[in-house]
């Protein structure tokens, strides 16, 4: 009974020991990358998934297609989207 009682404080010692050396090769060396990640951990997104570029890209996008869009329905307003209908021949 002496031998396995030993046996099993040795084991927990040794168990003890494998623990808390692997948790200190975690630590070491990685302190100023880690402050760094946390301080700012997506470094180039301004937004969820865009950075500044592609924002601004879809900003020119939008504008320009809104651009076109208003243009076109200014002229179906004022009938100058097409000639007039009328009973006489076209030029073209």
């Amino acid at each position: 009974m002496r031998k396995s009682s030993s046996f099993v404080r040795v084991s927990i010692a040794a168990g003890l020991c494998a623990m808390s050396l692997s948790l200190v090769g975690c630590m070491s060396g990685a302190d100023s990358r880690h402050a760094e990640f946390l301080g700012n951990p997506t470094p180039d997104l301004q937004t969820f998934a865009l950075n500044q570029a592609e924002i601004d890209n879809r900003s020119a996008i939008t504008l320009d297609t809104n651009g076109r869009r208003f243009n076109h329905e200014i002229n179906k307003l004022f009938f100058m989207d097409r000639p007039m209908r009328g009973g006489y021949p076209i030029p073209y």
